[in-house]
């Protein structure tokens, strides 16, 4: 029992280190990006908003996914599960 509770918090451990890399990527993405507009080092194109715009969307899902995750933790969600042929 003592193992098994040691290896759910690893992977808790890992999980949450997990979420923090894939919350910075987009993170630096949208600072460099703004960063370099204010030093017009980037031109105020449709490319660059585009982006922006686009690693804005990345962060939203993640938030998305952590918040339905949480909800499955506290069992305000039903699962759904059953068997699937995964042949079909």
């Amino acid at each position: 029992m003592a193992e098994q509770l040691e290896q759910v918090e690893s992977m808790r451990r890992q999980l949450i280190g997990d979420v923090a890399h894939e919350l910075r990527t987009p993170l630096t993405a949208i600072k460099g990006t703004a960063e370099a507009l204010m030093d017009g080092v980037l031109p105020a194109s449709t490319e660059t908003y585009q982006q922006i715009h686009s690693e804005a969307g990345r962060l939203s899902r993640l938030v998305d996914d952590l918040q339905e995750l949480s909800r499955v933790e506290s069992r305000s969600t039903q699962l759904d599960i059953h068997p699937v042929d995964s042949a079909s």
